[in-house]
């Protein structure tokens, strides 16, 4: 029997929507603030429909970008033999900053014991995302 669990943050990051759209949905690039990235094939910048495969440390996941409004929100799904997860990023325009917000869906069988390592892992990479922003809106 599958577990679901659903995960919510915001962050708030000095930049403009372009700014923050430009890292979100450059996938080749996401190992650099995902540490639970190894790798993205191929390294595509992201269209609907667009399939890529990611390796985390332990397992293979088959992903596809399921929706997208340019500078505004990105939705992509990936599945593996023991998970499904849904993830779905909405960028607010706030004047001199952008709110981010993360939420995903996490369906599996081992969530029992992982659910709060997930959620861990899952505030980690938003604050690592907001920190390759803010450096990549200084150069």
């Amino acid at each position: 029997m599958n577990r679901q669990l659903r995960m919510h943050t915001d962050v708030v990051v000095e930049a403009a929507p372009a700014e923050v759209w430009a890292v979100l949905q450059d996938v080749g690039r996401w190992p650099e603030w995902n540490p639970s990235i190894a790798s993205v094939d191929p390294p595509v910048a992201l269209e609907n429909g667009t399939a890529f495969d990611a390796k985390q440390h332990f397992m293979s996941l088959r992903c596809e970008c399921t929706s997208m409004d340019v500078d505004r929100r990105l939705a992509w799904r990936c599945r593996s033999l023991m998970r499904t997860s849904l993830v779905v990023c909405t960028l607010y325009d706030n004047g001199s900053e952008t709110t981010i917000t993360f939420d995903e869906l996490v369906e599996t069988w081992t969530l029992l014991w992982r659910a709060g390592a997930e959620r861990a892992d899952f505030e980690k990479r938003a604050d690592l995302f907001k920190a390759e922003v803010s450096e990549r809106s200084r150069r």
